[in-house]
């Protein structure tokens, strides 16, 4: 049985080793692209901040709607048609950005998708308990006017106390929308940053597998460490590994710069080709450290 284990492990590592010249191979970070985004995460990051801009617009298009026209509508000169439809068309608004928000995110920007989420349900709900509101207020209000012109009716305390809830509902909801747009901006800022960051703050002296980076959007990825330790433990110690890794260092750059450009790309290489690699690899591991 021992003995079946061993031939497996062996043939685990040949199949990995004629798959490692395409992938999993390193170079020095000085020759790797300068620390930025990638196409795909800054067409990601322009489109995620222009749907969060379109929906800091909203509460100011609503405020105003609805101050043109509260004191009409409770005073029965107006029905409340205006301020419901100002609100109903922010809802659609909003709803259509919250479908934006829900959009798939790329691989390196996956921690933004609980914010978006939470963006998205306090966009789909915002304003509908201020509609109901404005029609309770507004319900009988219409042609009042000319009643308390006739008979002295009506209560001005009451109708400013009909404004002061409906202004109150719609200045909550208004914050609740720019609370998420803040929330949601501040976290991608922060995630551009960090990845940013992250490739810029490799060690000088460090060498990181460029493929395999690229695929998994970061240098520091525990699957890159598996491929690090078998660099370390196993390529470095044989003349063909040394040469093989030496190889990798010239033709690697160019690869990964054009796989990391490319989010479809990326998933499909690591998905297909790098992970399966790295479970070789993390399954073999036992069998070098006996050596």
């Amino acid at each position: 049985m021992c003995g079946m284990m061993v031939g497996w492990y062996r043939r685990l590592l040949l199949v990995t080793l004629v798959l490692l010249p395409v992938l999993p191979g390193c170079a020095g970070v000085s020759d790797f692209p300068p620390a930025k985004l990638t196409d795909v995460e800054s067409e990601y990051a322009d489109s995620l901040a222009l749907t969060y801009a379109s929906a800091a617009s909203v509460p100011m298009d609503v405020d105003k709607a609805i101050r043109h026209n509260i004191d009409q509508a409770l005073s029965g000169a107006s029905n409340s048609s205006n301020m419901v439809r100002a609100l109903q068309e922010a809802h659609v608004v909003l709803s259509s950005l919250a479908r934006t928000l829900r959009e798939p995110t790329p691989y390196t920007m996956d921690s933004l998708v609980e914010t978006n989420e939470s963006a998205a349900a306090v966009f789909e709900d915002a304003y509908t308990s201020c509609i109901d509101l404005i029609l309770r207020e507004t319900t009988g209000v219409w042609g009042s006017d000319a009643l308390r012109d006739l008979f002295g009716a009506g209560d001005p305390d009451t109708s400013m106390a009909a404004k002061a809830r409906i202004l109150a509902c719609v200045g909550s909801e208004g914050d609740k929308v720019k609370t998420a747009v803040s929330r949601g901006l501040g976290a991608l800022r922060a995630k551009e940053e960090e990845i940013k960051s992250g490739r810029a703050q490799e060690p000088e002296d460090s060498l990181d597998c460029f493929i395999a980076t690229a695929v998994y959007g970061t240098g520091s990825a525990v699957e890159i460490d598996v491929l690090r330790r078998f660099r370390d433990e196993i390529l470095l110690k044989s003349a063909a590994g040394r040469d093989y890794v030496d190889f990798y260092y010239a033709a690697s750059p160019p690869v990964a710069e054009y796989i990391a450009e490319r989010e479809w790309l990326r998933t499909l290489v690591r998905e297909l080709v790098v992970d399966p690699i790295v479970d070789v690899v993390g399954v073999a591991r036992p069998l070098w450290a006996a050596r």
